[in-house]
């Protein structure tokens, strides 16, 4: 799996239910292009296996926030980078700053 990560992002995180994926290779950002997660499952996924995987990071506010007319307007992909995955349960969770409305 090949998971591009924005390039201001920090804190990555990436598991498996087991716990932290060892057949990884994380290539960091070079000139805000980007940096770039390659992890591969711990067993080869055939048919109908299925495989719960979970990755994240802390990104600025600033990189998904607009002002418009008054109001503030976030705007983040759901799912980047993995094609024709499917996905059964996504959980995001976004974390406002403190006396946000």
């Amino acid at each position: 799996m090949n998971i591009p990560i924005p390039a201001r992002a920090v804190d990555l995180y990436y598991r498996d239910e087991i716990g932290n994926v060892s057949t990884s290779n994380f290539r960091p950002s070079r000139k805000n292009k980007g940096a770039l997660l390659i992890a591969r499952p711990r067993y080869p996924l055939a048919g109908s296996w299925n495989y719960s995987w979970y990755h994240g990071f802390n990104q600025p506010l600033g990189d998904g926030v607009r002002g418009h007319e008054g109001h503030y307007i976030l705007r983040l992909p759901l799912v980047r980078g993995i094609p024709d995955i499917l996905v059964d349960d996504l959980e995001m969770e976004i974390t406002l700053p403190e006396g946000s409305t």
